[in-house]
């Protein structure tokens, strides 16, 4: 693994330097990845949508401060940006395009930032490999250009990411960064060799095993606390039973009142204690 240290050092050097617009853009990017990565074992397909939306955060950002906003339009919307200029002037072309600059191309910007701002080659672990994804640009648009594709079937049409993305990228010992087979499923889904083309990245094992260690003892106290309380509260509610109804026995027995004045009262009570007695 490599010193993180040194690699973020650097990067936050240049935070100061950023106009309130992007640190904006960079603080909510990261929050998702963060959220992203704690998320990732329990929930793989929320981490999914919260990696891509990390990424489109600041892709949105950049394709603002680095293009034209009419330029967008006539790209995305070509007839839209016909209409509008014959109908007015190229000011209602560009107010109409500030509108809609954060929503234009959504899939072209993602994979353009992400292409363009490609970091180095991670390093693997340190385990036997197989079926390893090649760092090359023209490798990665296929696979980005079908995660964005599910991102957006999750959110807009409620289709969860397929099962084998969502699975850990080890098996037995080995490291793998696509699904084995030619294909596999679930349940009633299958799903094909391409329509799977990455496992879910996981953060360092020895890490995670720590954090679920310290998750479970967590877990274990707290259960152990909510059985203590819930001792303490029928303790309470049986004592406060037993008090209650001492009070009433005390209370009836001091109470004396004619034998009419209780027949007219409760009369079928009083005919059932009679003859009870008798």
């Amino acid at each position: 693994m490599h010193n993180m240290r040194e690699a973020i050092v650097p990067l936050l050097s240049t935070y100061i330097h950023l106009t309130a617009a992007q640190a904006v853009a960079l603080v909510r990017a990261a929050r998702l990845y963060q959220d992203a990565i704690w998320v990732a074992e329990a929930q793989p397909e929320l981490a999914w949508l919260l990696f891509v939306s990390a990424i489109e955060v600041v892709a949105t950002q950049h394709q603002v401060e680095s293009n034209v906003p009419a330029d967008l339009l006539q790209a995305a919307y070509p007839d839209l940006y016909t209409t509008l200029a014959r109908a007015g002037s190229g000011t209602l072309v560009a107010e109409c395009a500030d509108h809609l600059a954060r929503l234009l191309r959504a899939t072209q910007r993602f994979l353009k930032f992400t292409l363009d701002f490609l970091p180095p080659e991670p390093p693997r672990p340190d385990k036997q490999q197989v079926d390893l994804i090649p760092w090359k640009p023209q490798t990665l648009r296929p696979i980005l250009s079908r995660i964005y594709e599910y991102r957006s079937r999750a959110l807009h049409d409620g289709i969860p990411f397929p099962k084998p993305m969502c699975d850990a990228p080890e098996f037995a010992g080995w490291y793998h960064e696509r699904p084995g087979g030619l294909a596999s499923g679930t349940n009633d889904a299958a799903w094909l060799r391409e329509d799977t083309p990455v496992c879910q990245p996981r953060g360092d094992l020895d890490i995670r095993s720590r954090t679920t260690t310290l998750v479970d003892t967590s877990l274990n106290e707290r259960e152990s606390l909510r059985s203590l309380r819930r001792s303490q509260r029928t303790r309470a509610i049986r004592t406060a039973r037993h008090t209650r109804s001492r009070h009433v026995s005390t209370a009836s027995a001091q109470i004396r009142l004619p034998g009419s004045v209780l027949r007219r009262a409760m009369p079928y009570q009083l005919e059932s204690t009679t003859r009870a007695r008798n």
